[in-house]
């Protein structure tokens, strides 16, 4: 037998999983991958769990879930264009056959006109107009096939970039959803002569929180937090990356967008957290915010680079608090 279906099968065993795809899966890329985020995170929910229960295999799901690849997007993108000239060459075809019928309709009414016979005329006339008929109900049903199939990829193109653009634990734009949104609020704030405001908010003593109560409590408070910072009006919210998150106030002053935040950490820091699971107090959770806004001729990044300092001095000065930018381009 082959030594590393040999080893499949134990671990299989070993946890107790049924022979299913998935589960042949999880257990091939646990003994292959060269990356050790996987096998660590496997590790841990059976340290935390005794085995690979169905509640573990879940809640890797939900921190495992794998990005869109290229290769999918263009498989899409392909079907979508070769669905497009189809379509294009129907209505190509029509209207030449249209242009045919109409030049030779022109022609048998120049014959009736000229005095020509009267009855191959007509028939002539007839037998077109049938083809005509035919013709147009082919185009119509070939056209009626591409646009349903068209529609059906257009469907599955806007699932998946959703998929490639949302966090899949917070279900937040994710860093690559941002980085588009802001250099399009960028250019947009230059071009207006509007301000624009970014925040960075980071969990404070998260690692305490995923050492002392578990990564499923991290992963909780992660989802607190991101309906917390969800309230911020029209701001753009999106997961930074970690316990990090970025949050894009477009029309509003450095210190507008502060107040807004503070606000949103005032109300989180109030609660004195309970896990239902349980009943053990996690007590309260606070985050810090760093916050800058545009310069006339900055950048996103800059902008970014800017909103990370002050979130440093934020830390620095005790946690579970807003501070605005203090240096100038």
């Amino acid at each position: 037998m082959d030594p590393l279906l040999a080893r499949i099968g134990t671990m299989l065993m070993a946890q107790g999983l049924d022979l299913s795809p998935s589960n042949y899966a999880l257990c091939h890329r646990y003994l292959t991958d060269p990356q050790p985020e996987h096998r660590a995170a496997v590790d841990d929910l059976i340290a935390r769990h005794g085995s690979l229960t169905v509640e573990a295999l879940d809640e890797l799901a939900g921190r495992d879930t794998p990005p869109i690849s290229a290769d999918a997007l263009q498989r899409i993108a392909d079907d979508a264009t070769a669905c497009l000239h189809r379509i294009t060459g129907i209505i190509e075809d029509n209207g030449r056959a249209a242009q045919d019928y109409s030049d030779a309709l022109a022609g048998e009414a120049a014959s009736l006109s000229n005095g020509g016979r009267n009855g191959d005329t007509v028939r002539e006339l007839v037998a077109l107009t049938r083809m005509m008929i035919d013709r147009s109900r082919d185009a119509s049903d070939h056209l009626r096939r591409n646009s349903v199939e068209l529609d059906s990829l257009r469907t599955k193109l806007t699932e998946v970039r959703q998929i490639a653009d949302s966090d899949p634990l917070t279900g937040l734009p994710n860093r690559r959803a941002l980085d588009i949104r802001m250099t399009a609020a960028c250019d947009g704030a230059r071009e207006a002569g509007t301000p624009l405001a970014v925040a960075i908010c980071d969990i404070d003593h998260f690692k305490r929180v995923n050492d002392e109560h578990g990564h499923h409590i991290g992963d909780e408070v992660i989802k607190m937090i991101a309906t917390a910072l969800g309230t911020a009006g029209d701001a753009f919210v999106s997961r930074y990356g970690g316990e990090e998150f970025v949050v894009l106030f477009a029309n509003a002053t450095l210190e507008e967008a502060a107040a807004r935040v503070d606000a949103i950490r005032q109300s989180v820091a109030e609660r004195n957290i309970k896990i239902a699971a349980t009943g053990r107090r996690l007590g309260r959770v606070s985050f810090s915010a760093g916050v800058a806004t545009l310069r006339p001729r900055g950048t996103a990044s800059a902008m970014l680079k800017r909103a990370d300092k002050a979130l440093y001095r934020a830390k620095n000065e005790g946690r579970d608090r807003v501070v605005v930018e203090i240096d100038q381009d």
